[in-house]
């Protein structure tokens, strides 16, 4: 029996042996998957030396109490840096030289592929600058995504103000993407694991601003209101003692006007020395000294430290004609600065390099032509085409010299665009040399000639692009140029084929809908719209309100009112669907359901006044009458010291087709407020159009005690009375004076 309890107690001593080593292993190995809750932050153009408490409190808050570490950016570019980050490669490994033409390949697998299943079946990509495309490949996995735009959104949806802003450039600021972000936290359950990916591009605007210093100040400081509104999120929720979370720069900026402001071209301490945080404390964090390095810490691997880590950017070469940009880090610190020997095709080689990060002879063109660029966004065209002019001549074998003059070409007229009409020919025919057997330069060229409206000469340069030489993400910036064309077929064929070469991810056949969509083939649209939702993964708000545009198209009103309710119950806060219900619902006459969706489709206001005739104007644009008056005269039941309320539901009862009504509130609302002028200028307009001129000229005289510059300006250019067909209210309307000389808006008198 003793022998029996012996054996029990050894087998138990060793067992809790066993799972302590266990525990201690995966803690150590696994420490990313230990934690219910990861929020990836990531920022582009965040310089390590303003991880402060004077500029980023928030931030720098966050890294004292958990682990910082500076880390070497792959390249100064955002999309690229991004790609070593969630694949664990280097960028050029996967085809990712350039933002604008990069897309992770499908057979890669990015960080949602490496997380539990449970953090990836609720995990949120908010991302809010447009260059971070979805077709960049980074958003696989993901179940829910919002980023500014894809290539058609505000084409198919162009009422859509929520999610889509301009391609491309579009920017969403920290604090609306925040805001976004925070409304998926809310909706998190107590016990539930989840994956945040936020990612912020204001600080890389800022950068690209004539006055960069500032705006980047500026910025800084939204950005780190943005991360704390995170943190205060997650601790709200609850969420906050089982939360990691992660703040990685892409890259920094340079804010030096005599090299470069911005990144992309120089490797510079401020453009490649990022910061990284994590909180709580990771002591492998630490170890880290690239993105590759944080890729894997972020996915729970076991990391593989790089002996060598560089950074390198292949902008020289494509907007200047100049060699790659190059710094290796090797062993304990040892740097070599240098132009990349590797790289397609050969290129004008600068006489000397000073540091390896400019070359002396043409640094000084670079200046004139930020000079030349700041003159055009300025209004200057004249000057900036003087200045580019000067910079072909002293940089022949820059690309990015011939286009800007074309740009400010495009800009002049008369004898300011003839006496630049040679050169600006001359450019063009530099562009299509330097473009000869390079397929990026010839994909610039074509966007250059579509921007200048030259779209045969588009047309010729992108037909001449050797698609076999691109990477994917080449491909796909072939089929937007096509699409912008309106190359359908030939961009159809493209797409197809990287589908059909494996790459079947959901945002691929939602821009295959898109094309098909703007061709006006609606039912191909919805079998393309319909094979992206089988995803699971899918940017599912946006693409069922496009299946529903689509569904409405083919005369499925009721298949398209189901997926806008899906939509709806999706993501809450989005609000479009209500809208694009509201239209179908006024097509099915079924005018109360209309109306309901048209006012849960508008954003609140802080003001209730404004939700008021908001709700009221919007109804009456959609015709809901009778919905209108019902919404305003609540309002001014509820507001009777609002003087707008009151013209608008009075308004509102005109068009209802019942003007006796109209008219009652204009004297009632007059006896309550007898000196606000808005409300007589409206009674006087009233009788003017009922055509009761001398009861109008009445309410005039009335009104110039009370009527300020406002009131006095609208009467004077108002064609119901200076147009009149009775000339004593002509006259007086167009020699129109208020007496009253006070600052306060005619409006005012409502808010006392």
């Amino acid at each position: 029996m003793r022998r029996t309890l012996d054996v029990k107690r050894t087998l138990l001593l060793g067992l809790g042996a066993v799972c302590i080593v266990l525990s201690v292993l995966v803690a150590w190995r696994g420490g990313a998957r230990s934690s219910s809750v990861d929020v990836l932050i990531t920022v582009a153009g965040l310089r390590s030396d303003v991880v402060t408490p004077d500029s980023m409190p928030a931030l720098a808050a966050l890294a004292e109490q958990g682990t910082r570490v500076d880390v070497m950016s792959p390249m100064p570019d955002t999309v690229p840096s991004l790609v070593s980050l969630f694949s664990g490669r280097r960028p050029e490994d996967s085809g990712a030289r350039f933002g604008d033409l990069a897309r992770v390949p499908h057979d890669v697998p990015v960080l949602l592929d490496k997380v539990r299943d449970d953090k990836r079946a609720h995990s949120v990509a908010a991302v809010g600058q447009g260059e971070v495309s979805l077709l960049s490949g980074l958003y696989r996995d993901f179940h829910v995504v919002l980023v500014p735009s894809t290539p058609f959104d505000q084409v198919l949806l162009a009422d859509e103000t929520e999610l889509t802003k301009a391609r491309r450039r579009g920017l969403w600021s920290a604090t609306a993407v925040a805001d976004l972000a925070t409304k998926y936290v809310r909706l998190l359950q107590p016990h539930t694991s989840a994956f945040f990916w936020v990612h912020f591009g204001e600080l890389e605007a800022a950068a690209r601003s004539d006055d960069a210093e500032r705006a980047y100040g500026a910025a800084l400081t939204e950005v780190d209101a943005a991360i704390d509104t995170m943190r205060r999120s997650l601790m709200t929720s609850g969420l906050a003692h089982r939360t990691r979370i992660m703040v990685v720069s892409t890259h920094g900026e340079a804010l030096d006007p005599a090299t470069e402001l911005g990144h992309g071209l120089f490797l510079s301490d401020a453009t490649i020395r990022v910061p990284a945080v994590v909180h709580p404390p990771d002591p492998r964090w630490s170890e880290a000294r690239s993105h590759r390095d944080l890729h894997d810490v972020i996915a729970g691997v076991p990391v593989e430290l790089d002996e060598e880590v560089s950074s390198r950017s292949y902008w020289p070469r494509r907007l200047y004609g100049w060699p790659e940009s190059v710094v290796v880090v090797e062993g304990e610190g040892v740097v070599r600065r240098g132009p990349a020997t590797e790289g397609p095709g050969e290129s004008e080689r600068p006489s000397e390099v000073s540091d390896g990060t400019r070359w002396r002879d043409e640094v000084s063109g670079l200046r004139t032509l930020r000079e030349g660029a700041a003159s055009f966004r300025g209004g200057d065209p004249v000057t900036a085409a003087q200045l580019f002019a000067e910079t072909t001549r002293r940089m022949p074998g820059a690309p990015v010299a011939h286009a800007s003059l074309l740009r400010a070409h495009g800009s002049l007229k008369g004898k300011e665009a003839h006496s630049v009409g040679r050169l600006a020919e001359s450019s063009l025919e530099a562009l299509t040399s330097l473009a000869e057997g390079n397929p990026v330069r010839q994909i610039d060229l074509a966007r250059l000639l579509i921007h200048s409206r030259r779209v045969d000469l588009a047309a010729e340069a992108i037909a001449k692009v050797a698609v076999e030489e691109l990477d994917v993400g080449g491909i796909l910036g072939v089929v937007e140029v096509l699409a912008d064309l309106q190359l359908y077929d030939r961009a159809r064929e493209l797409l197809v084929g990287v589908i059909e070469a494996g790459d079947d991810s959901p945002e691929l056949h939602e821009w295959l809908g898109d094309l098909h969509r703007r061709e006006g083939n609606s039912f191909r649209a919805r079998l393309a719209y319909e094979r992206a939702l089988e995803s699971p993964r899918a940017r599912s708000g946006m693409l069922r309100v496009k299946l529903a545009d689509a569904l409405d198209a083919l005369g499925a009103k009721d298949e398209a009112l189901g997926q806008l309710a899906r939509a709806v119950k999706e993501a809450p806060w989005y609000r479009y669907p209500h809208r694009l219900a509201a239209s179908i619902l006024i097509d099915q006459e079924r005018f109360g359901a209309a109306a309901d969706a048209a006012v849960k489709s508008l954003a609140a206001h802080a003001d209730p006044r404004e939700d008021v005739l908001a709700r009221g104007e919007f109804l009456t644009s959609l015709r809901l009458y009778q919905a209108a008056v019902l919404e305003l005269a609540e309002g001014h039941a509820a507001l009777p010291g609002s003087p707008r309320i009151a013209v608008a539901l009075s308004r509102a009862w005109d068009q209802a087709g019942v003007p006796e009504k109209a008219r009652e509130v204009l004297e009632s609302a007059v006896e309550r407020l007898p000196s606000n002028a808005s409300l007589r200028y409206e009674q006087a307009r009233r009788a003017a159009r009922d055509e009761e001129f001398s009861e109008a000229l009445s309410i005039l005289r009335e009104t110039t005690p009370v009527a300020g510059k406002e009131i006095s300006a609208a009467i004077r250019s108002d064609p119901l009375f200076v147009g009149s067909a009775d000339e004593a209210l002509a006259r007086f309307a167009a020699s129109f004076s208020g007496e009253r000389r006070d600052r306060r808006s005619d409006t005012e008198e409502e808010a006392q």
